[in-house]
Order: structure tokens, then sequence, then C-alpha cells
């Protein structure tokens, strides 16, 4: 099982995000593998990072 976080921006402006699984399965090699998809689209969008964001620590620390 692998976890995946869903983000967008809503019609309200704001981040959404929702959280889930995707089952895994053993693969031929000791791989795993997840069933094939179908899907309309995809993207994917990479940023520059903001230097004057900074650093911060995690909202809570799990133990």
């Amino acid at each position: 099982m692998m976890r995946c976080v869903k983000l967008w921006t809503g019609a309200d402006g704001k981040s959404h995000f929702q959280e889930g699984v995707v089952e895994l399965e053993h693969g031929a090699r000791g791989d795993a593998l997840s069933v094939k998809l179908t899907i309309d689209s995809a993207s994917f969008h990479e940023t520059d990072a903001d230097p004057k964001l900074g650093w911060h620590p995690d909202p809570a620390r799990s133990s």
C-alpha cells in the first residue's frame, strides 16, 4: 500500500487536500505494482524555491 495525498485549489481559491492509498501487489521481480489506471489527463508542476519562505518546523512531530 502506498499513501497518497491529492492537492488542488478549489473554486474558493483555497488549497484542499485529500488523503488516500494505492493498493500494490507483488511484481515479478520483487517490486510492487498497482493496477493500471485509466485517466483523462495528468500534469506536473515544478516551482522554484522561494527563499522568503525559509525553513519551518513540522506542525506536529510524530514519535
